[in-house]
């Protein structure tokens, strides 16, 4: 059964290098992706590695652990949480575009037990919301050379 994702992008004047290397240097993602406000990454990136960091929501931090799932740089890199509250799995694509780059960021959720089929939606709304945010935010980080 195919769930139900959102995928959202951002065009980037900036190459695609240039984006690759900073969407992936997880350190620098509480940076862009403001909702994250402590993140422990893997030593290597490469699929299989595993991170912990934590999310402040709803006025409460919610702590995760996520395993990579995709990395094909400077294209493709895929993580999907495997201990947290919720399932998501995320994918971040990178396109040349011309001089620039185009940076989809990708999201599903995997789990679907009873409650969580019933709020997926809304779940899937709040995703697609702080993604924007998230996009936009990069979006101004890396045009203002940062």
């Amino acid at each position: 059964m195919t769930q139900p994702r959102y995928d959202l992008s951002v065009d980037i004047d900036r190459s695609i290098d240039a984006v690759w290397s900073f969407v992936t240097d997880l350190r620098r993602t509480p940076e862009w992706r403001t909702t994250i406000t402590t993140i422990e990454p893997p030593e290597r990136l490469e699929v299989g590695e595993r991170f912990s960091g934590t999310t402040r929501l709803l006025r409460r931090d919610w702590t995760w652990i996520l395993e990579v799932t995709d990395v094909d740089a400077p294209r493709r890199f895929g993580y999907t949480v495997v201990e947290g509250v919720a399932r998501p799995t995320v994918e971040y694509l990178l396109e040349p575009l011309g001089d620039g780059c185009r940076f989809t960021m990708s999201g599903w959720i995997d789990e679907m037990g009873i409650v969580a089929r019933v709020l997926q939606p809304f779940a899937l709304r709040a995703l697609r919301r702080e993604t924007k945010v998230h996009l936009e935010q990069l979006l101004a980080l890396l045009e203002s050379g940062e």
